[in-house]
């Protein structure tokens, strides 16, 4: 018999085949869960052992020639979802009391110059693309660089997530003059978002983003071109904002 088998499997043997019937030994990772929300680990730690915790049990049942158990076997234990709902509260608070809920998270920043070139590169509509079937270099579509150049800026100057600024509505957009921002003010492009999938606490949030001295690295200018080429340079039309339901 396996040491470990008696750590993640439990037998019981059958008084009439005396055939041994294993099943998982849920009391092992119930205890491992507690002991993991004690040490205060976050909830992708506690996620990632707990996904550890399912591979052994797997294994171990599969030398035995016992069924796999179904994903998320685990999470569905009393003990195991009363930690995870700890874990996450706990860092649901942290994250609410350092301003952080609805934050991305930026590990790294882009280089004054690697942000310039790229908008150069952008702008110019001079992005690779896939070469065609004789082999010579082609350029992205002009409407994809724009919507690259729109969104690159856009999430890096508010600091937001792809997901958040994708999910924007336009007609709930709006602008709103700063007195207190520059020495005579400025104005900001608003909108209303969701925050994502960074939202645990889904509540709605404003996003602002405000003028650059460098147009080329301005994130409501790539918006104006991206939004000019859509409706003047493309097959959308524009829309009539005094009109219901446009």
């Amino acid at each position: 018999m396996d040491e470990c088998d008696d750590i993640f499997l439990v037998g019981e043997e059958d008084s009439h085949t005396h055939k041994t019937k294993w099943t998982p030994n849920d009391n092992t990772f119930i205890r491992f869960a507690l002991h993991l929300y004690k040490k205060k680990v976050s909830p992708s730690v506690f996620k990632s052992c707990m996904a550890m915790c399912y591979d052994k049990l797997n294994h171990y049942l599969g030398k035995k020639g016992v069924n796999k158990v179904d994903t998320g076997h685990l999470f569905t234990l009393n003990g195991i979802k009363e930690c995870e709902r700890l874990i996450n509260g706990d860092a649901r608070l942290a994250g609410m009391a350092n301003m952080t809920d609805v934050q991305a998270s930026i590990e790294g920043g882009i280089s004054k110059k690697n942000m310039m070139d790229m908008s150069r590169l952008l702008w110019e509509h001079k992005l690779n693309g896939k070469p065609d079937k004789h082999g010579r270099e082609t350029f992205t579509s002009e409407l994809y660089q724009y919507n690259t150049l729109s969104f690159v800026l856009d999430t890096h100057q508010v600091q937001g997530r792809y997901d958040d600024r994708q999910a924007e509505v336009f007609a709930m957009c709006f602008t709103r003059w700063h007195e207190m921002i520059g020495p005579r003010g400025v104005e900001s492009l608003c909108n209303l978002a969701n925050g994502g999938k960074t939202n645990k606490n889904h509540n709605q949030h404003y996003t602002a983003m405000i003028g650059t001295k460098n147009p080329l690295v301005d994130p409501g200018f790539a918006r104006g071109g991206l939004y000019s080429h859509r409706f003047m340079g493309g097959s959308k039309r524009t829309p009539l904002t005094t009109c219901k339901g446009s």
